[in-house]
């Protein structure tokens, strides 16, 4: 027989002199034994095989692996037998019986270019279950990211032409993976697989295997990990840019809207997706120009096979799902492509060995890289989820996520990403509190005297729920307690104050953030109010501002909400007050609040009851559990209260309640509370 086998071993039992001894009776001429670094104690099994004339010994001084070990093998048959016609690689425990390792080997006579796999049945009853289920997924994987068709993509017993050895000598992976690695190869290099049914034998259940479940497990399918998310990735960088350019491009024309909305995202994400192919995927030293215009001729065809079925798709269905279309369509063509690039694009280049970086080196590069991967993907992942909420079929969420993020200093530049400032305004405009005009006068509020029955100098806090928010609910029964704290300067680079700090200097028992601030960009230093800012009856601040709600107490310590000069709330008797709004109740009447004004955000409010009690809401947002609350949900909660009186304050990130040296709800923002210029504080 011209084959001959091959055993790599790490400390092997006795049981590996029965395979030898089996091998032997049944005409093997030649049995390579790779002892990949077995302890001392197992010395003398060596010393038996090495008695054998037909056994020769290769030995690794330190444990490489199982692929390293196999490459040393074929390296070994290269240099020193070479006249033989092939190998065939076995395992050292008896798992294989005799019979099959010769009917592998006696098929490598009509099946000479091929790589011979010896092939389990892993529907048989004996087989672990988790055997069972990794042969599936692997299967299944290699499937669909290779075009590897083979039932048993792990087993250990192959036969391998002497001819193909050479291929086989610079595929990567030390341990498992290396046998996984062998049938990319393959199939990179045209190579066929036969496949002869073995039978299947797990002796106590598998024990004696050195494969570990995680680490062997990530070994085999990292490849195939960072492929699928350099897939995924430029997948949804073409899908973003789609959207974005088929809303946007001025192009009356279906199909030339279509071809020039996927020539200028390919154009984008097939460079991104070519980088994260060739150096961390692929990780091919081939010629890089080579590699570009192979590249992009695949690319070119691909968009031309995609403009053409997605354009087929708008004829004889709807405008209006072109997205929806063209992610069934690419869905298809992105296996595909992927495909012809691992075997064609970055064909591998024959080379020297290349240096092998030391263990630890080896992992930290190899986690900043997949950390690379995993935030690029969560970033165009993101980028992908607004595109669709912006150009989706549903006009309610496109409304809610620019009201959000219009709300949010740090974050408008979503918005005028996906719309111009016209068509922002247009949408704040549509989702509003409308302006009645009106200011509240007061009337209704009659402040009782502290009695059996009403204790004035109660304080309760309440938990506020909804669909999509948490909150607290402060309820302060005697509004003469309220009153504004201010900094003692006002200054565009001073900072301002936490509200901690606020309720502390000033002697508080309780406080809320209070009226609008410069907060360029969300980097605001909290040190400059915006609007009216009005203290103990004197004018602090008066500047122009968007923020034109005023939002206080008068002498009566009755609330009064409504749009209103410095000038015209001292007239009306205000003692206390700040600048944001909108207002939300005014006189007992609810404002009226279209669409999703101002969509979902952290929220701070302020209302008083037709007894005087005051309102203190504060809403946690932009978390898990919470994403925040709608001005028609503060007006609900208000009403629910028994407000005749309300208005919204500045809220997102510093949204706080504080009471009795505790914060009340979640901060929205990870670095904690932010600093601020005013706040409504409660004396003790």
């Amino acid at each position: 027989m011209l084959a001959i086998a091959i055993i790599p071993t790490l400390n092997p039992s006795e049981k590996i002199l029965e395979v030898v001894n089996g091998l032997i009776t049944h005409g093997f001429k030649l049995i390579i034994i790779v002892n990949d670094g077995s302890k001392p104690e197992k010395q003398y099994i060596f010393d038996k095989l090495n008695q054998y004339q037909e056994v020769e010994i290769v030995t690794h001084n330190i444990n490489k692996g199982k692929g390293a070990a196999l490459r040393t093998a074929f390296q070994y048959v290269l240099s020193n037998h070479p006249s033989f016609d092939g190998v065939v690689t076995l395992d050292d425990d008896g798992q294989h019986k005799i019979e099959d390792v010769i009917a592998c080997a006696e098929a490598l006579k009509e099946n000479k270019n091929s790589l011979i796999m010896g092939c389990r049945n892993f529907k048989a009853k004996e087989t672990p279950f988790k055997n069972r289920l990794g042969n599936k997924i692997t299967v299944f994987v290699f499937g669909l990211a290779y075009g590897v068709r083979i039932s048993d993509t792990q087993t250990g017993l192959r036969a391998i032409p002497t001819q193909h050895l050479s291929i086989y000598l610079n595929v990567p992976g030390d341990r498992f993976e290396y046998e996984s690695n062998m049938l990319v190869e393959a199939k990179n290099n045209s190579i066929n697989f036969v496949e002869v049914p073995i039978q299947t034998i797990y002796l106590e259940k598998n024990k004696a295997s050195h494969f570990n479940p995680i680490v062997d497990s990530w070994r085999i399918y990292k490849q195939i990990f960072t492929f699928f998310f350099s897939s995924v990735a430029a997948f949804v960088v073409d899908i973003t840019l789609f959207g974005v350019l088929s809303k946007t491009l001025q192009i009356e024309s279906t199909l030339r809207l279509v071809f020039f909305a996927t020539i200028g995202a390919r154009v984008v994400s097939s460079l991104f997706n070519f980088l994260m192919n060739r150096y961390v995927v692929f990780k091919r030293k081939n010629s890089l120009g080579k590699a570009i215009v192979r590249y992009y001729t695949l690319a070119v065809f691909q968009a031309l096979v995609s403009f053409g079925l997605v354009s087929l798709c708008t004829i004889f269905m709807s405008k209006e799902l072109l997205v929806v279309w063209k992610v069934i369509v690419d869905l298809g063509l992105f296996i595909i492509s992927y495909r012809i690039q691992n075997r064609w694009v970055f064909q591998k280049k024959a080379a020297a060995k290349m240096t092998k970086k030391s263990t630890i080196m080896t992992v930290v590069f190899d986690g900043l890289k997949l950390f690379g991967v995993t935030l690029l993907l969560i970033l165009v992942l993101f980028f992908g989820s607004t595109t669709i909420v912006s150009y989706g079929p549903s006009s309610a969420a496109r409304d809610l996520f620019v009201l959000t993020v219009m709300e949010t200093s740090a974050a408008k530049f979503l918005a005028r990403i996906y719309f111009s400032n016209e068509q922002i305004k247009t949408i704040i405009k549509l989702n509003s509190a409308h302006d009645t005009g009106e200011v509240s006068n007061g009337d209704d509020i009659v402040i009782p005297k502290d009695s059996d029955t009403f204790d004035i100098k109660a304080i309760t806090v309440e938990n506020i729920t909804g669909a999509t928010f948490i909150g607290k609910l402060m309820i302060v029964n005697d509004p003469s307690r309220l009153f504004v704290a201010t900094l003692p300067e006002f200054s565009q680079n001073g900072r301002g104050k936490l509200l901690s700090t606020l309720v502390s200097e000033n002697n508080a028992i309780a406080g809320i953030n209070g009226g609008a601030f410069s907060d360029i960009a969300g980097v605001g230093k909290g040190g400059m109010p915006l609007g009216v800012v009005i203290q103990n009856g004197k004018i602090r601040v008066n500047l122009a501002s968007e923020y034109s709600t005023l939002i206080g107490f008068d002498f009566n310590n009755r609330l009064v909400v409504g749009k209103m000069t410095a000038q015209e709330a001292i007239a009306k008797g205000m003692k206390e007050a700040v600048s944001f709004g909108p207002a939300l109740i005014i006189n007992g009447n609810r404002v009226p609040i279209t669409g999703s004004g101002g969509g979902l955000n952290p929220r701070t409010a302020i209302g008083q009851r037709a007894d005087g009690a005051v309102l203190l809401l504060v809403i946690a947002g932009r978390q898990a559990t919470s994403l925040g609350a709608s001005y028609a949900d503060i007006a609900d909660i208000m009403v629910e209260h028994g407000a005749v009186n309300a208005a919204n304050l500045d809220g997102g990130g510093s949204t706080l309640l504080i009471y009795n040296g505790e914060m009340m709800n979640p901060v929205a923002l990870v670095n904690g509370p932010r600093e601020i210029p005013t706040a409504f504080l409660v004396r003790k």
